[in-house]
């Protein structure tokens, strides 16, 4: 998925947001996905993994902790 060219606050959304993207995906620019970041209006969050589209395949055990503290922050709230 990749965000949109030209976000709008009118889809904007009441909660945190985490993005998480690799730092050379050809498909997803860390602008594009720093841009999610208008859409919302609460806390936002982007981690960029080293690698491409398919990051996650080398930094599953990083992404699944980031996930889980961002959770638990989140749950915490």
């Amino acid at each position: 998925m990749t965000a949109p060219a030209d976000p709008s606050r009118d889809t904007a959304l009441d909660c945190s947001l985490t993005v998480l993207t690799g730092d050379a995906d050809p498909k997803v620019s860390l602008a594009e996905a720093a841009a999610w970041r208008e859409h919302t209006t609460g806390d936002f969050a982007l981690h960029a993994f080293p690698g491409g589209h398919f990051y996650l395949t080398d930094h599953q055990k990083a992404v699944t902790e980031h996930l889980f503290h961002a959770l638990s922050a989140a749950k915490g709230s």
